[in-house]
């Protein structure tokens, strides 16, 4: 399987070119010439599919970097929407499960059924008493209950094959000591810590005890100058899920009705991040659950334009969910348009600089260089 395209507008997951030509082949991207619309390359071989992309945009595909999405027919979901990597944030599922998972999806793009790459928490630590314990119906034994078992528990996820750490931020919760600890024992196995910090509290909670990404964003306040300063002084990075946390407002505002939730808070954080240097990756938070559910794939598109509304460029907007993901989390063959990586790809018809509103205009999606049949955008 070979694909060269033409005349085609270029968003390489850092910066947009004019007419450029791509080609790749099976599941790599071989040449890119940002210098001509249509620059053949000498070694294209005889059976290749010539794709003239006047008028259109390429660009990487799209990270969703917060999911729970656990199953096969919810991975399935996103690569007709233009999403062919997907960060599930935290399941019960058995390693087993898991596993074969992640085998399907490797497996379903070598036989011509795309789905996207597949990266996992597994089981999210959580505190006795916490929210998300009783949620999920954690046994005693699944729960971190001191800082002693933060690294048995970080252990444990390492060797059920977990790619980053998840633990819970918000109160009740963890005193700070097990925060720390968990964030300290995951950096010892190489491992990303990822935090759930749905409110301020949590946010600074997080961010003392010296956790790598926290991923949700307050509604319930502006999240002050200087923890913005600490954080970006520390290296941390965020996925903000406003498209949850907008979701969640009346929820919150019943359950507490003495304080005020907005996006507009969380709108305001956003850019202060940003501003501050922190980088900002895009997820949905999208799942399935009756009464929270966020749809899979779809979703992404309205958190990328609550990104422009937070007051990023539609350039910025596009390198959180393409560059700036992969970046964060260690995808180094991935989430930019280059000789040698990944042929994860999707062309939109226009040109996104003319509104971020253009990506819901899918032309065409390649999962590793195979062609999704079936688009829902």
């Amino acid at each position: 399987m070979a694909t060269l395209i033409t005349n085609v507008n270029l968003f390489d997951g850092r910066e947009f070119h004019g007419p450029s030509t791509v080609f790749f082949s099976d599941d790599v991207i071989r040449f890119v010439n940002t210098n001509s619309a249509s620059a053949i390359p000498d070694d294209k071989g005889e059976s290749v599919t010539v794709i003239d992309g006047s008028g259109q945009t390429l660009l990487p595909g799209l990270i969703d970097a917060h999911v729970h999405a656990d199953h096969a027919s919810a991975a399935s979901a996103f690569p007709p929407f233009g999403v062919t990597t997907v960060l599930d944030m935290g399941t019960r599922k058995t390693t087993e499960e898991l596993d074969s998972l992640r085998q399907r999806t490797a497996t379903a793009e070598s036989n011509n059924t795309p789905l996207p790459s597949f990266l996992s928490s597994g089981l999210f630590a959580s505190a006795p008493g916490s929210r998300h314990a009783m949620m999920f119906r954690l046994p005693d034994a699944e729960q971190v209950k001191s800082p002693s078992e933060a690294e048995p528990f970080v252990q444990a996820r390492v060797a059920d094959g977990a790619d980053y750490i998840k633990l819970i931020a918000d109160m009740p919760g963890f005193p700070e000591e097990t925060l720390a600890a968990l964030a300290a024992a995951a950096r010892r196995h190489g491992k990303l810590s990822v935090a759930h910090a749905a409110n301020s509290m949590a946010y600074a909670r997080a961010a003392r005890a010296g956790v790598d990404v926290l991923t949700h964003i307050p509604t319930d306040a502006v999240l002050p100058d200087e923890l913005v300063a600490q954080m970006a002084a520390e290296g941390r990075a965020v996925v903000p899920t406003v498209i949850m946390m907008a979701g969640m407002i009346p929820v919150m505002q019943a359950a507490r009705p003495q304080m005020t939730f907005s996006v507009e808070n969380a709108l305001a954080s956003v850019k202060k991040m940003f501003d501050a240097g922190i980088p900002v990756a895009l997820g949905s938070d999208s799942n399935d659950a009756p009464g929270l559910a966020v749809p899979y794939g779809s979703s992404l598109y309205d958190e990328l334009e609550f990104m422009v509304r937070a007051g990023l460029t539609e350039t910025e907007a596009l390198r959180s969910g393409t560059s700036v993901s992969a970046g964060i989390f260690g995808l180094t063959d991935r989430g930019v348009v280059a000789e040698g990586k990944r042929a994860d790809l999707i062309l939109v018809d226009g040109n996104p600089l003319d509104g971020i509103q253009a990506m819901r205009r899918l032309k065409k999606v390649w999962v590793a260089g195979v062609e999704v049949s079936q688009l829902a955008v």
